[in-house]
């Protein structure tokens, strides 16, 4: 005959084991990852009409080349384009000359597979001569290759300036 305490400690026994052999089972959370960006080219008209910051997301060089030809520009010729995702931070529309993102090359992967950047975010100084011309300024960056949920951009007052989601 089987005492009922130990009946228990049996069940016990069995769901513990069970509890173990499911977290074998559990989708393994990454862990954060440092990675380098490169600047492959920037420029003062990228043809956007809104004032804020902006990302956009190209999986693949023709991703990027659509994007120029949709705004009737070429900030980077084909030629020029590395293999691999890009990544383009848009400042907004300016009044002036003399803006410009100056992007960190150093990055880091989230555990929720989003991607962090730093940039300066400079404007010319009050006593400074500048063009008066519309300017729409960014920076082209080439990534690395990751499954990315999304990506953010902050300044350097750890202000988010920016945020695109792909998920």
């Amino acid at each position: 005959m089987i005492f009922p305490c130990a009946l228990a400690r049996v069940g016990l026994l069995a769901l513990l084991l069970a509890g173990v052999g499911g977290c074998g089972l559990m989708k393994k959370v990454p862990e954060p990852e440092d990675v380098r960006v490169s600047e492959i080219r920037r420029s003062i008209h990228c043809g956007t009409e809104q004032r804020h910051a902006a990302l956009s997301y190209f999986a693949t060089p023709e991703e990027w080349q659509g994007w120029q030809a949709d705004r009737g520009l070429e900030i980077v010729p084909p030629e020029k384009l590395p293999d691999g995702p890009l990544l383009l931070l848009e400042m907004g529309q300016r009044r002036t000359g003399g803006y410009f993102i100056e992007p960190k090359t150093d990055a880091t992967i989230d555990r929720d597979r989003v991607m962090w950047l730093a940039g300066e975010w400079i404007k010319p100084g009050k006593d400074r001569m500048v063009t008066q011309m519309l300017t729409s300024p960014c920076v082209l960056l080439s990534i690395p290759p990751r499954d990315y949920r999304g990506f953010r951009i902050i300044d350097q007052n750890e202000e988010l300036r920016s945020s695109l989601d792909l998920s």
